[in-house]
């Protein structure tokens, strides 16, 4: 992988989109997943490989509703 601003970096694959991943970026601004489910079960790694394409543990995170710029449309 090329260093720089112009670096490649995987796809976390679905790391990106779970609630039990947190992304963590280092100084030299690579960032890894941190599987939390590998805090209680062995079975995960604490970094996993990326792309994760498959995962027992997954778990969707819930996306937060976002209100278009200006606040909420008005009722009629």
């Amino acid at each position: 992988m090329p260093d720089g601003p112009g670096r490649l970096e995987p796809e976390p694959g679905l790391c990106a989109s779970c609630a039990l991943a947190r992304a963590i970026a280092n100084a030299r601004g690579s960032r890894f997943y941190l599987c939390l489910l590998s805090r209680r079960d062995p079975r995960f790694p604490r970094y996993p490989p990326l792309p994760v394409l498959r995962c027992e543990g997954y778990r969707p995170a819930a996306t937060p509703a976002r209100e278009p710029p200006g606040g909420p449309a008005p009722r009629a």
